[in-house]
């Protein structure tokens, strides 16, 4: 059923006031269900919870479907309850959340769909410590005919509701320590600007992302950097060789062993990066309510075996650098089926760590900043959480 702009016109909404950071008028705003935009959500989300409140990520895939050219204005996202808005994005702050795989375009141009285009929005929903955490959410998309060739853009503005979203309580999944002491840096830890949030991988005809909350975990030592030398090899480095630990009692499903180890910081690893080798030496753990997946591990120390049974704390392997790696570190990631790529990536929480501090900036302090030290105030055990991006935490002995 086509509607038509009179039949649009007859569902004006009464606005009081213009809609924050776009220059439209109230009385030009229409409600308008039927949008040619598909709005898909691959991977529903959990709060999470963190030292400075709750998080939920999650992506908005979008796709066009008629030559009619759009242009994204704004997106309200509404606690589906109260209908409280919990984010407004629009302008520079739109941008910034926006990914148009495998297109080069211009700020400006990014926000417009013409028939067939497609884009990715990367979510971050935060609440504050005690804030209420919405069980399901709605978004509310502001949009326009974009300006074509010869003509300017219209003026009327479409708001279209997608359905209710819903947000779980809380991740399904909590594990124990995969690392024991302290010192251990979350680089690329909780947050939506991690590097790893964003790895969309198109494997067996699926787009996913398997890495959504992986974390790097590197050890600073007691002189506060991560190894003992300015040029250092592998064994300088004071998280190498650290055993790993079953983060629950489970099945090992995957283990990829003898791949040789990088420099540390060259330009060239010891092996081609492909879909195989881009983990390393790896074991995959399946708990029963996820895989779990350790990356980059140390040849030759893997003490397990596809189809045996492990025990939470039962030591698993060492931490090394193998793979698509150019340092020794721990990659951690939690996903629906055990692959490294092929799999969605599912929320999760430690049952219990300590904060000791933060970096900000870690690719600046890693060139020159001075060395780490532990946080006058560190908030001691964490419980139930993961630690944020550029977090500094320690796993109990």
């Amino acid at each position: 059923m086509v509607m038509t702009n009179r039949l649009a016109l007859a569902l004006l909404l009464t606005v009081l006031t213009a809609i924050p950071g776009v220059a439209v008028r109230a009385e030009e705003i229409v409600r308008q269900a039927a949008v040619p935009l598909d709005v898909r959500v691959p991977a529903m989300p959990a709060w999470i919870a963190a030292r400075d409140g709750a998080h939920a990520l999650y992506e908005l895939h979008l796709v066009s479907y008629r030559a009619l050219p759009l242009e994204l204005l704004q997106l309200d996202i509404l606690d589906a309850g109260s209908g409280a808005v919990l984010a407004s994005l629009a302008g520079d702050a739109l941008l910034q959340v926006l990914a148009r795989p495998g297109r080069n375009d211009g700020p400006g141009s990014r926000l417009h769909l013409a028939g067939g285009d497609m884009a990715v929005l990367f979510i971050e929903l935060r609440r504050l410590p005690g804030e209420a955490l919405p069980s399901a959410v709605r978004h509310a998309w502001y949009l326009r005919r974009a300006a074509g060739e010869g003509e300017a853009p219209s003026e009327r503005v479409w708001l279209m509701e997608s359905a209710a979203m819903p947000i779980a309580p809380a991740p399904a999944v909590l594990l124990g320590p995969p690392l024991r002491g302290s010192g251990w840096l979350a680089a690329n830890g909780l947050g939506n600007d991690a590097d790893h949030r964003r790895t969309l991988f198109a494997i067996d005809g699926q787009v996913r992302i398997s890495q959504r909350y992986a974390i790097d975990f590197v050890r600073i030592g007691t002189n506060g950097r991560v190894a003992r030398a300015d040029r250092p090899g592998n064994e300088d480095f004071f998280g190498y060789g650290a055993e790993l630990l079953a983060v629950a009692d489970g099945i090992i499903v995957a283990v990829h062993d003898g791949m040789p180890e990088n420099t540390p910081f060259s330009e060239s690893t010891a092996v081609e990066v492909t879909l195989e080798t881009i983990a390393g030496n790896h074991i995959i753990l399946d708990t029963g309510d996820a895989r779990v997946l350790y990356g980059h591990l140390r040849p030759g120390t893997i003490p397990v075996r596809p189809g045996d049974r492990v025990r939470r704390g039962d030591v698993i392997g060492q931490l090394g650098n193998s793979g698509n790696s150019d340092a020794p570190h721990l990659h951690l990631q939690v996903t629906d089926l055990p692959a490294a790529l092929a799999a969605e990536g599912l929320p999760f929480i430690f049952e219990d760590f300590d904060w000791q501090g933060r970096i900000d900036d870690l690719d600046a302090w890693m060139a020159a900043g001075p060395p780490w030290e532990p946080a006058a105030m560190a908030s001691g055990s964490r419980r139930a959480e993961l630690p944020l991006d550029g977090d500094v935490i320690a796993f109990p002995d």
